[in-house]
């Protein structure tokens, strides 16, 4: 599994730096993983590995767009109606 990451040339994070680069406390990050909300990888059953690729994922996601995005995507969609 390391191996794998890195080739992708993706250094594995362990739990105390994942959680230090998502701004979290290891007891929280626990609970995204038993909880499944954010991505692991668990070797040999034992320590938890994330990759810094799924901690961005996580990190960015349910994007609220700023409302010149929402008036540009309207302008888009009344233009294509046309």
């Amino acid at each position: 599994m390391c191996a794998k990451l890195l080739e992708q040339n993706e250094k594995p994070f362990n739990l105390i730096e994942a959680a230090e680069y998502l701004g979290v406390s290891k007891s929280c990050l626990y609970k995204l993983t038993s909880s499944k909300q954010i991505t692991f990888y668990k070797p040999n059953r034992k320590k938890i590995y994330f990759k810094l690729s799924d901690l961005k994922n996580w990190l960015f996601r349910n994007k609220s767009e700023s409302s010149p995005e929402i008036q540009q995507a309207a302008d888009h969609k009344s233009r294509k109606g046309n």
